[in-house]
Order: structure tokens, then sequence, then C-alpha cells
């Protein structure tokens, strides 16, 4: 998780409660960021042993789906986010999306668990989170859009 989820969650905090962390190779940022927020739930793809004592070792694609969750952040590289987007979505939670893979890989069917389970899908990545932010209230239906490789591995 990069800055800018920590950053609201330290402005917002008392709002609400971080449930769960989910994190790949970097054990040392996992165990940072488990001793600031606390969660009761959290998984990695490598725990060293005792890493996380005291915390359920939940699988990222079944946290998602708890009862005491409402929105989660997916801020996974790859195509590593999609099962867990797609389990959330068929709970009927809030998807805050920070990259473009799942979208790219399998747009249509998270639209479609979007509308069948409920669930909802808000791009945080830049230029999806500001063409979202402006088309919101528009009625006008938008048949193409464009956006260009400006980041990542086409700099």
């Amino acid at each position: 998780m990069g800055p800018w989820p920590r950053l609201a969650w330290r402005c917002h905090g008392p709002v609400f409660e971080v449930v769960g962390l989910a994190g790949g190779n970097n054990i040392e940022l996992l165990k940072e960021q488990v001793e600031e927020f606390k969660p009761k739930h959290v998984w990695c793809i490598n725990p060293p042993v005792g890493s996380f004592q005291g915390m359920e070792c939940t699988p990222m694609e079944d946290m998602v789906c708890l009862d005491n969750v409402d929105q989660i952040m997916v801020a996974l590289m790859g195509s590593v986010g999609l099962v867990p987007t797609l389990n959330a979505l068929k709970a009927g939670k809030s998807i805050a999306l920070s990259n473009k893979e799942p979208i790219v890989m399998a747009g249509g069917l998270i639209k479609e668990y979007a509308c069948r389970y409920g669930g909802e899908v808000l791009p945080v990545d830049s230029e999806p989170s500001a063409i979202w932010q402006c088309l919101r209230g528009e009625d006008n239906e938008i048949l193409r859009l464009l956006i260009t490789a400006s980041g990542g591995p086409f700099r």
C-alpha cells in the first residue's frame, strides 16, 4: 500500500477501522503497517514464522468478504488483485481500485459482478479517477474513452 491510502487513514482514522492488510514480499513494510493500523486479519505471500502473532492469517480473497468489511482498497500489481476484486464485488462490497490491470483484463466481468451483486468500483488510480470524477453525474453515455500510456512501464 503506497503513501496515499496510509495518509488518508491517518487523516480520517477515527471514521473507519483497518480490518485487514495483505502484502507481498516486502515483509518489513507490512510489519510497519500492521503495527500502525493494528488489523485483526493479515496475509502475505511468505510470512516468516512468528511474524504476525495474535492476528488471523486470512487469505486476501477471503478477507474481502468478511462481514465487518465495507470498503476494500485493492492496491496490487498485475493480475493478483483480480480474484479478491471479484470476490469482494460478489459480496456486495465497495472497491477502491488503485490500478488498471483488473479492468484491462476483466472489465466486462467486473462490471457484471458490480451490477449483479450490488458492489461498486471506485477508481483511485490517477487518470481513471480523474475521468470518473469528471463524468460523475453526467447523463450522456460515453461511447469510447482513450487513456494514454503515461506511466508505469511506458515511461
